[in-house]
């Protein structure tokens, strides 16, 4: 998970309050900076129209006007503004209305900081349209109906390469969706008593989560978990970590950078 060593200033827009200090968090363990948080459509437009954001990050469905006609709407004011909307896989015929407004990529919750770091160095270093794909054999039928409306508006090289391997692989592992699924595990080693322990964008985000004393049942709606999966997790990752609780969980992923105190600045 290499953070970007630009720093960008980043509107996020979300009308749930949970995913907001979620996202942020993840934001600001890319290396980026939060200057504002905005609630429904409208406020987001205001907000852009104030501060002049490098990069909005906004969620599909809002309150007053959904993500993408409040993006499209700031494109007309602010071309070079990044605008990224977020969903749920449920949404995927929204990429193409995302491409279609000429906004610049679509990712799907639960978001992560690798995907994050995935999707800027795509729309930001190579100039291209970017469209979350966590290599999920369900996600594929879904690929398959979008792509070639996609392809028409954006080099998408991997969507076609991705729908390209779901006919080969007919829905069973194969070794080429193995090497894919390497970048949907990406994972930082971090020295922790004399081990080399992996932390990965669930860690991050679970332990960001409890951070913002987020309950159980939160917790596990972000992370798209069952609840008796966020106490295994905790417990796993206390044990392997050789920790006696969650403040101490906390205080050592905020000493590795993982979650800060002060999200906006």
């Amino acid at each position: 998970m290499k953070r970007s060593k630009k720093t960008y200033r980043f509107v996020i827009a979300n009308d749930n309050t949970a995913d907001l200090y979620l996202y942020a968090s993840i934001v600001t363990a890319c290396n980026h900076t939060v200057i504002e948080f905005a609630k429904n459509g409208k406020e987001l437009i205001a907000l852009a129209e104030e501060h002049q954001p490098d990069i909005i990050l906004c969620d599909l469905i809002m309150p007053k006007m959904n993500g993408i006609e409040a993006c499209s709407q700031i494109k007309k004011i602010s071309p070079n503004t990044v605008c990224i909307i977020t969903s749920a896989f449920a949404e995927i015929k929204n990429c193409y209305k995302s491409a279609f407004h000429k906004l610049n990529g679509f990712l799907f919750s639960p978001i992560t900081v690798h995907k994050l770091n995935l999707c800027l160095n795509q729309i930001i270093n190579q100039n291209q349209f970017y469209v979350d794909l966590t290599y999920r054999k369900d996600f594929f039928d879904s690929i398959k109906n979008i792509s070639t409306e996609l392809d028409k508006l954006a080099n998408l090289t991997k969507l076609t390469e991705l729908t390209e391997l779901a006919e080969i692989a007919e829905y069973t592992d194969s070794p080429e969706l193995a090497e894919l699924n390497k970048d949907a595990t990406a994972h930082d080693i971090v020295l922790h008593n004399g081990k080399h322990i992996k932390i990965n964008d669930r860690h991050i985000l679970l332990v960001s989560a409890i951070y913002h004393s987020l309950g159980r049942d939160k917790i596990a709606d972000s992370l798209n978990i069952t609840e008796q999966t966020v106490d295994t997790s905790v417990k796993r990752l206390k044990h392997n970590l050789s920790v006696e609780d969650r403040i101490q969980l906390i205080k050592l992923f905020g000493e590795w950078g993982y979650i800060r105190e002060n999200i906006l600045y």
